[in-house]
């Protein structure tokens, strides 16, 4: 890694959907397009989907899933830097359900080159 690259990071937060506040704190840190999509998952979807979203301003990709017990998820993947890139790491973390914070540092370790020491939480 040169000295313009910064270290590659992966963001965890959750909330129960029937927790407000929580759940205004997983969106607030999210752009709002993406805020949108997760909150349509919280409240339109049924439980048990997961799905992938990449804000190329950012170079973000944000993985989310509505667990069955009610219990939403934000995965946030920096230095993504296409959405080719996040193409290839959904088509990764699909193949590789389910999955755990130490199988996501390991397929976006595959898919980026990239090694993460542990995932970072937001709450």
């Amino acid at each position: 890694m040169n000295a313009k690259t910064p270290p590659p990071a992966i963001v965890g937060a959750h909330a129960r959907i029937t927790d407000m506040s929580a759940m205004q704190e997983l969106l607030e840190p999210l752009p709002p397009k993406i805020a949108v999509d997760v909150r349509k998952l919280a409240t339109r979807c049924r439980r048990g989907r997961a799905g992938m979203r990449y804000d190329a301003a950012s170079q973000k990709a944000f993985w989310m899933q509505h667990t069955h017990d009610g219990v939403v998820t934000v995965v946030t993947f920096l230095h993504i830097t296409t959405v080719e890139v996040a193409a290839e790491l959904w088509g990764a973390i699909m193949r590789a359900a389910p999955v755990c914070a130490e199988r996501l540092s390991a397929i976006y370790a595959e898919v980026t080159g990239h090694t993460v020491e542990a995932i970072g939480t937001l709450n």
